[in-house]
């Protein structure tokens, strides 16, 4: 990558920083993101009330870097949980959190989304189907400072 591909990368990295911080996400959080480049991850188990911070597995990092490279974006949070279909069963999802190259929304997503309607733009993989995937903005809560998906 030369020296433009690195300062963009690079700006894309600091409005990530930004957006978890209007989100509230942990502040220890946001510095290890900032220093290793590598996604948050939570685990949230809606039925229990349990969210927890996870460590990414090897398939979950391959999963992210692949998603990054195509869609030249950078993956800042991802959230593992189950999606409710209309009829009530469950499915296994991913939600991953991104900031995209395209500088000129980058208010947008944090003064609309993240701060007038409680939204943040994500990617949404289900697991059982994972060739349907969605973008869109979702619902989310955050919990001493985990984000969890409530769309």
């Amino acid at each position: 990558m030369d020296n433009a591909g690195n300062l963009k990368k690079d700006y894309m990295y600091k409005e990530a920083v930004e957006r978890m911080e209007l989100l509230g996400v942990n502040a220890e959080h946001c510095r290890l993101f900032m220093i290793n480049r590598k996604f948050i991850k939570t685990d949230v188990k809606h039925d229990e009330r349990i969210i927890c911070h996870m460590e990414a597995t090897d398939e979950e990092t391959r999963m992210v870097q692949k998603r990054e490279k195509e869609k030249n974006n950078i993956v800042y949070y991802i959230i593992k949980d189950d999606g409710l279909w209309p009829d009530g069963c469950k499915f296994p999802r991913y939600t991953l959190l991104y900031v995209d190259s395209y500088i000129e929304d980058y208010r947008m997503a944090k003064e609309d989304c993240i701060l007038k309607f409680g939204t943040v733009p994500a990617y949404i993989i289900n697991m059982e189907k994972p060739g349907c995937p969605e973008y869109g903005e979702i619902l989310f809560k955050n919990v001493k400072g985990l984000l969890a998906n409530m769309s």
